[in-house]
């Protein structure tokens, strides 16, 4: 292989970064090859000396109730899921399209907060990510209808909005303070995008009519 020839010339190590297993089962057995499945985690390697610091941050926030790190993270999300167009799945007794209507986080739950990963040191701040779960609301917008028997047009039937809430993963991107002198400071906050589909079960598209009276 080239990059081992090329840490065995130069008398050091390559860091290589690839999801492929069979790579790092590769680098396991070379003397030259380092390999890891992330960049967040090739670049941890070049901060480990700040990693104990992002442990401390993230602990803190582990054992807060919210306080001075709800605000911030609320921020990121509302951010985040203010223009997020997730896709809409359901099922109904009729034919319906559908589409978002909006998303808002709920809660994060603290005790799901993972392990940091530090990518990035200056001389004041900390960058590092961490991924958590955090329980979203979502609201989409159902519109019914059925194929005319006659003449093979659509007919609108009506529309509904729905409301379902869901516990996601996400990962976050945090800058904070290097120093905990006045606490723990979280200069910012990012929530990684990410695809979402939401499911959001049975709609129903009578739900006022009697139930005694024929559907469609």
């Amino acid at each position: 292989m080239r990059l081992e020839t090329f840490g065995e010339e130069n008398k050091g190590l390559v860091l290589c970064v690839a999801p492929d297993k069979g790579w790092v089962e590769f680098a396991a057995k070379s003397d030259h090859l380092v390999c890891v499945d992330r960049l967040e985690h090739a670049l941890a390697l070049f901060n480990a000396a700040d990693q104990n610091l992002a442990d401390v941050v993230v602990q803190r926030w582990r054992d807060s109730e919210g306080g001075d790190f709800i605000e911030a993270i609320s921020n990121a999300f509302e951010y985040r899921l203010d223009d997020l167009d997730f896709g809409v799945d359901g099922h109904s007794d009729v034919e319906f399209e559908a589409e978002p209507l909006g998303a808002v986080l709920q809660l994060v739950n603290p005790q799901s907060i993972g392990q940091p990963t530090v990518i990035a040191v200056d001389g004041e701040t900390v960058t590092f990510t961490v991924g958590l779960e955090a329980c979203v609301g979502f609201e989409a917008s159902f519109n019914f209808f059925v194929e005319d028997s006659v003449d093979r047009d659509y007919v609108h039937l009506g529309s509904e909005e729905a409301y379902i809430e869901d516990t996601l993963p996400f990962e976050l991107t945090i800058t904070a303070d290097r120093s905990l002198d006045d606490g723990i400071v979280f200069h910012e906050v990012e929530v990684s995008k990410k695809r979402i589909d939401v499911n959001f079960g049975y709609v129903d598209a009578f739900p006022n009519e009697n139930p005694h009276h024929e559907k469609y």
